[in-house]
């Protein structure tokens, strides 16, 4: 069995739930799937690459990329995590880099179907 020294094993996420402990930073807080805000939405296909805000949720400021298998505007309840037979098809950072990844992904997995 191999065994990992238990500092290495913290760097990686081994022993801790985060790759990466700031002792000094605040809890994440996880957003709750019925408060958001659809700021921005671009159906492609059968997908729907979407900006959300979760008005709870401490990192990035709460905005969240999303590729979604329905319209995140018809939702009253959108949980931004990967779940068995959820909505979200993909996640990215909410960058322009993000963004622009998001519909490269949306257009390719319609151009496959």
């Amino acid at each position: 069995m191999l065994r990992v020294p238990e500092r290495i094993g913290r760097l990686m996420g081994v022993f801790k739930k985060n790759c990466y402990m700031n002792p000094t930073a605040p809890e994440a807080v996880q957003p709750d799937p019925s408060r958001f805000k659809v700021s921005l939405v671009c159906p492609i296909g059968s997908l729907w690459v979407a900006r959300i805000r979760y008005a709870n949720c401490s990192n990035y400021e709460g905005e969240k990329i999303l590729v979604l298998r329905k319209d995140p505007r018809k939702l009253t309840r959108l949980d931004p995590h990967f779940t068995p037979g959820g909505i979200v098809f993909a996640r990215f950072e909410p960058t322009k880099l993000g963004l622009e990844t998001a519909i490269l992904v949306a257009r390719s997995v319609n151009a496959a179907e």
